[in-house]
């Protein structure tokens, strides 16, 4: 059994149709899982397909309640609840202006802005820029809602998870241009899902990232110096099963690397431990 803290950053829980949170954070204890770092869904992945306010706040409540049962198992976790840029697409396509999901958009961070308030939610996520092709005025919908976001995470003081293109420094350029900017806090700016060439730029302007905890993966990017963050992106959707990976995969992947030789004890502990307490202000 491999009991080394593991962290992962970045992951999704469906209270819905997702497998039982209990099991997820026994699996995970199992392997040396210590910190999860959940982001919330949009409320369409939870079956609640109304466009408004309410809704997301229902999900996002939903979601909040259901991750209470970690604790029971030993896994502390952080919440992240945003607006992604997904949504704006998957909207306009089904009728609703641009200027509606704007608006939309601008009021889910303010209620993201009174949970965090009340102490119910750690931070802003995912929010950011469409990954995929899409017309101009949505991916400046888009923008907007990342620059308010940015601003409302700047005011509160709390980790933001940014979901980009992955267009290597050109990517990491305009995201280190709009915190400069804004005067957003850099050490609490995290690239979400980021590639080794993202990452390379972003550790040189001093900008978190979270990057898959495949072994393919990471038997690339541990080449890097240790200032980054290892996610799953857990879906916990049955419907896709092999989107990503679970959570308990990260621990197989470092004890593989580690059995390699190709990173030492102190280059993991780095990364699953100490980067996630200084982000978070927490503890083992």
């Amino acid at each position: 059994m491999f009991t080394f803290p593991i962290a992962d950053a970045h992951c999704h829980i469906n209270p819905r149709i997702g497998m039982n949170i209990n099991t997820i954070g026994k699996r995970f204890k199992r392997v040396g899982g210590w910190y999860l770092g959940v982001v919330a869904l949009s409320p369409r992945h939870l079956g609640i397909y109304e466009f408004s306010v309410k809704a997301f706040e229902e999900s996002f409540r939903m979601t909040i309640n259901y991750c209470k049962k970690l604790s029971d198992v030993g896994i502390k976790y952080t919440i992240h609840a945003g607006f992604h840029p997904a949504e704006i697409d998957y909207w306009h396509k089904r009728g609703k202006s641009l200027e509606e999901i704007k608006s939309l958009g601008y009021s889910v961070i303010e209620l993201v802005r009174r949970l965090v308030l009340e102490g119910l939610v750690d931070g802003i996520g995912e929010v950011g820029r469409q990954h995929y092709p899409t017309t101009p005025h949505s991916l400046g919908v888009a923008e907007s809602i990342l620059m308010y976001s940015l601003k409302v995470a700047r005011e509160l003081g709390v980790p933001i998870h940014v979901h980009m293109e992955h267009h290597g420094e050109s990517t990491v350029e305009f995201l280190d241009s709009l915190v400069h900017s804004l005067g957003a806090r850099r050490d609490k700016v995290v690239l979400h899902h980021a590639f080794m060439e993202e990452m390379l730029f972003a550790i040189k302007r001093g900008i978190m990232t979270t990057t898959l905890g495949r072994y393919t993966n990471l038997r690339e990017v541990v080449t890097l110096p240790p200032e980054y963050l290892v996610e799953s992106d857990y879906l916990d959707d049955p419907r896709r099963p092999g989107a990503v990976i679970v959570p308990w995969a990260i621990a197989r992947s470092w004890k593989r690397l580690l059995d390699e030789e190709k990173v030492d004890f102190d280059y993991v502990y780095k990364i699953n431990v100490d980067n996630i307490c200084e982000l978070y202000e927490i503890q083992l």
